[in-house]
């Protein structure tokens, strides 16, 4: 009886130390996969913060603000690399507000734009912010220039130019060419480019 006593405290105790070793093992599995798990969320959220797209952190109004300010707190070197970047997000800006307003114009019906629009680049896209006003007046240009005659256009071409002279010099960059001829086709009354002259040929020699 006693031999039957002692075997069963012995298999008792086994089991006893089986649960402990597999609890413990358990636990440390647990333990783990919560530090994987919170390894994961770190990089996530380190991912999430980390500056993207063409102009980093900036985008939006915040870019604008940046493009436009007196005090801007980039060295020379990088302004200018900013300012190339940003002069083809400038012009799709201004192209995509005359073409909803064209757009719109031609279906007979009219929106107020917003100011904020995602612009794709080569580097990623970004969003692009210009003032409510001028968003205003460059859709107008499209939606006159759909529903006016030719006769009118000319008004248009010249408020569209002034628009985009006015925000290019706000951002300081440099008017290349007439938005209003890639928007609205060359202007027919613009005086034709200037002909190099020629030199007179040289007499021959007697």
């Amino acid at each position: 009886m006693d031999l039957v006593l002692l075997g069963l405290i012995a298999l008792a105790m086994l089991l006893v130390l089986l649960l402990t070793i597999y609890l413990i093992d358990r636990v440390n599995s647990i333990e783990r996969s919560t530090m994987e798990a919170v390894k994961g969320l770190s990089g996530a959220q380190a991912a999430t913060a980390a500056p993207s797209g063409p102009f980093g952190s900036l985008s939006g109004r915040a870019l604008w603000d940046t493009m436009t300010s007196e005090a801007n707190p980039l060295d020379a070197i990088e302004d200018s690399m900013l300012r190339q970047r940003y002069e083809p997000v400038l012009t799709r800006h201004i192209e995509g507000l005359f073409e909803d307003g064209r757009r719109d114009g031609q279906a007979g019906k009219f929106q107020t734009p917003q100011s904020a629009r995602r612009i794709n680049t080569a580097r990623g896209s970004v969003e692009s912010w210009l003032p409510s006003n001028v968003s205003q007046l460059v859709y107008q240009c499209g939606q006159d220039f759909a529903t006016q005659g030719p006769a009118q256009w000319a008004s248009v071409r010249q408020t569209l130019d002034d628009a985009v002279r006015d925000l290019f010099s706000k951002a300081r960059l440099e008017v290349r060419s007439r938005l209003s001829d890639t928007l609205m086709g060359p202007d027919p009354d613009a005086a034709p480019p200037a002909t190099p002259s020629l030199p007179a040929p040289a007499s021959p020699p007697r």
